[in-house]
């Protein structure tokens, strides 16, 4: 359905905790059967500061774009259809508990089909040839993930010894704020800060959110260390923004390596660590039972 972009700027969510997040507010019209309909809805997920405005640079003012409308309500429509943030990598999470489902399911028939396998509550005292496939998959899953974020962690150092080089430019801090999470294991509310702030590069505008390289983002158990790095990037000041030359959209606000930049490898690397021995423990190996069984069965001299 034809549109026409009337607004297009960067603006703000507020979440159920009052904390506000950057998103693109694009207004468009369009017209049904000679009535003018009037749309804000950008795509059916969310994103980061860059990706906002990102989608505000693709949607300037007067443009023309196509928009999807729902033939049940010509009120609904939307221009990007489908998901546009994390919400795109939910399905992969489904992953994880149908593997362990599977495991599950056959570590019950091999326990059914094998009495011997019954004989205790948490099952034999030693791993036969056919290994524990809840335990071992279980481990093959940990050391996945580990690997992932290893590989993050390598990109993120990268970065953070690459940003000491990147020209500076001048931006605007946008948004500036301690946000509350709370933090289900250890029943406590954690505080991190949020700096959003924009910056121009060869006559195009960049957001973005990033106040130094790394990928786990810092926060502390009171709000005043959060509020103090917010008070060092008030709302509406201007502060050196490093950028990355090949990839302007990229950026930070301090730059150079340090221990928050390490912190993503070692715990991708400990997650690892930890998958690798649960696998190699539980995984079945049928040749070192075959050998235990020719070393037990030879003849005494």
């Amino acid at each position: 359905m034809p549109a026409q972009v009337v607004s297009s700027e960067l603006g703000f969510r507020v979440d159920s905790d009052n904390d506000r997040f950057v998103d693109p507010v694009v207004t468009y019209r369009y017209i049904i059967d000679g009535e003018t309909y009037t749309g804000d809805r950008v795509s059916f997920g969310s994103g980061d500061a860059s990706w906002s405005q990102s989608r505000v640079n693709a949607y300037p003012v007067d443009r023309s774009i196509n928009v999807r409308v729902n033939p049940n309500d010509p009120t609904d429509a939307v221009i990007e259809p489908g998901g546009r943030g994390w919400e795109r990598f939910l399905p992969l999470g489904g992953l994880v508990p149908l593997g362990v489902g599977v495991s599950i399911i056959l570590t019950g028939r091999r326990r059914l089909r094998n009495p011997e396998l019954m004989r205790g509550p948490s099952g034999p005292t030693q791993v036969g040839p056919k290994g524990h496939w809840i335990p071992a998959t279980l481990g093959i899953i940990f050391t996945t993930v580990g690997v992932f974020i290893v590989r993050d962690g390598l990109t993120a150092i990268q970065i953070a010894r690459a940003s000491s080089t990147w020209p500076t430019t001048e931006g605007t801090v946008v948004l500036s704020e301690a946000h509350r999470e709370w933090d289900r294991e250890e029943k406590r509310h954690t505080y991190f800060p949020v700096v959003v702030y924009t910056y121009e590069v060869e006559g195009v505008t960049y957001a973005a959110d990033r106040i130094r390289p790394g990928s786990i983002r810092g926060s502390s158990r009171t709000s005043a260390s959060a509020l103090r790095l917010t008070k060092k990037y008030p709302e509406g000041s201007l502060t050196p923004v490093s950028y990355n030359p090949d990839q302007p959209s990229q950026a930070t606000l301090v730059v150079g390596e340090s221990v928050r930049s390490w912190r993503t490898m070692v715990f991708g690397g400990i997650f690892t660590v930890i998958g690798l021995v649960i696998a190699l423990v539980f995984f079945p190996r049928p040749w070192a039972h075959q050998a235990s069984n020719q070393g037990t069965g030879s003849p005494r001299s």
